[in-house]
């Protein structure tokens, strides 16, 4: 029996840590799509291109902080025009994306202020 749990547990921790080294944002254009306790949100494309997350408008450079977590950083963002929510949000930390798996072209993600605190989560659907 207890050689089973063993074998289990291998087999599970295998699984899991071999989903996450496969993700990857690679060149391309995507679409968010969120899950849906958090169904007001609004869908939107993005394209990846090198190191640079472009949306309508916004390009933000993508910088890694371990293999699964980064941050979009944008250059000479304003502060004013940010709602107090916002405000007191970024005061927390910037938030970053946790890449959860990802299986073909579909990249489920998380996407919080800190480990504790979950803004969203959703997909990043690769479209081309």
């Amino acid at each position: 029996m207890k050689k089973k749990t063993l074998l289990l547990l291998v087999v599970l921790s295998f699984g899991f840590t071999n989903t996450k080294s496969n993700c990857e944002l690679k060149n391309g254009k995507y679409k968010v799509i969120y899950n849906s306790n958090y169904s007001e949100y609004s869908q939107f494309d993005f394209v990846i291109k090198n190191e640079n997350f472009i949306t309508k408008g916004n390009k933000h450079k993508i910088k890694w902080i371990s293999k699964n977590q980064f941050r979009l950083i944008t250059k000479n963002q304003k502060k004013d025009s940010l709602t107090d929510i916002s405000k007191k949000l970024n005061s927390l930390g910037t938030p970053f994306y946790e890449i959860i798996s990802s299986k073909k072209d579909t990249i489920n993600f998380v996407y919080m202020h800190t480990a504790h605190i979950t803004i969203n989560e959703g997909k990043f659907i690769k479209i081309k």
